[in-house]
């Protein structure tokens, strides 16, 4: 068996273990800690930073359809790697919003 059909297997598990729940569990002090501990973090955090923009334009330095296609290029040009076997794209997958969830890329090997 794959690992890919025993996560699935899992995960179907989980979710009737999860339906057919028909108790609503208290929190423990714990959980309540931490929500508490998080709530205050995110309004420290609300407090130092401004929400990111939409858009990162300037106006020394505009954006283009131009330049967003030569952006778009380079990002899956696997001959910019030493090899040229890899793109940005390899190890920051867009269908994953650029995260391989892991605490370094292992790069261009």
């Amino acid at each position: 068996m794959n690992f890919k059909r025993l996560n699935i297997i899992a995960f179907t598990i989980a979710v009737i273990i999860a339906c057919n729940s028909n108790k609503k569990d208290e929190p423990n002090e714990a959980e309540i800690i931490a929500n508490s501990n998080d709530a205050r973090l995110l309004d420290d955090a609300k407090n130092f930073f401004q929400a990111l923009p939409t858009e990162a334009s300037s106006t020394e330095n505009e954006i283009t359809s131009a330049k967003v296609a030569l952006g778009k290029t380079l990002y899956f040009d696997s001959r910019l790697s030493k090899n040229n076997s890899q793109s940005c794209n390899t190890c920051h997958n867009l269908n994953s919003y650029g995260v391989d969830n892991k605490p370094t890329s292992a790069g261009d090997l």
